[in-house]
């Protein structure tokens, strides 16, 4: 009985690794429309506003983390009760770091720590391989540097 338990719950671990070990970073123009629109409609993205990279650590209607032309970002909507629902983001000027956190415990993703002038901090995800990683943040780094001083 122990044992069947065990492989149960065994199985649903490698399941539940299976399915997140699938996600991949996107680049923004590989988004659909309607994923577009779905996180407008969340409140992170304004019109003429332009995804460059996209993470999301389970699904794209569920969690989302990614950097535009304007802002840092990342959402957890937890079902219906918006009380629960979590929408952090920096618009570039009030960002004071960026550092990446690759060495995370399991079940975890790799992410950036974005700080900002009233020293909060949040998370942006992200996930692949160390050069797709790499590149997520060297990407996210230079448009912060590029749009910093820029005004909202």
């Amino acid at each position: 009985m122990l044992v069947e338990k065990l492989m149960k719950n065994c199985g649903l671990v490698f399941l539940c690794l299976l399915l997140c070990s699938c996600n991949r970073i996107e680049v923004g123009s590989d988004l659909s429309a309607d994923e577009l629109a779905f996180i407008r409609s969340v409140g992170l993205l304004d019109q003429g506003e332009t995804v460059h990279r996209f993470y999301s650590n389970f699904k794209l209607r569920k969690a989302g983390s990614f950097f535009t032309n304007k802002r840092m970002a990342h959402y957890w909507l937890d079902g219906n009760d918006a009380r629960q629902h979590q929408r952090e983001y920096a618009f570039y000027p009030d960002i004071t770091a960026v550092e990446p956190v690759y060495k995370v415990p399991d079940f975890d993703s790799p992410y950036l720590e974005v700080r900002t002038t009233g020293q909060a901090t949040f998370r942006v995800y992200m996930n692949g391989s160390q050069q797709e990683m790499q590149l997520f943040y060297q990407e996210a780094l230079a448009a912060w540097k590029l749009h910093r001083q820029a005004v909202r």
